[in-house]
């Protein structure tokens, strides 16, 4: 059977920004806070973050 990592800092960290649904605050990967194994939002502890785009358009010429 296929097992995969558990851990909460498996994807969170680095560079890659991320946003709380419910306040807005915007914070680093690296600054999230855990507490008793959950991730949550650093300002109003909402557990719901998404990763942000980045401000850069990717342009790809049509063919």
């Amino acid at each position: 059977m296929f097992e995969y990592d558990r851990s909460p800092r498996s994807n969170w960290g680095g560079n890659q920004p991320y946003e709380c649904l419910r306040c807005g605050a915007t914070t680093m990967g690296e600054n999230i806070v855990e507490r008793n194994g959950e991730i949550k939002c650093i300002v109003c502890g909402y557990r719901v973050l998404k990763k942000t785009k980045p401000p850069v358009v990717k342009r790809v010429p049509a063919t």
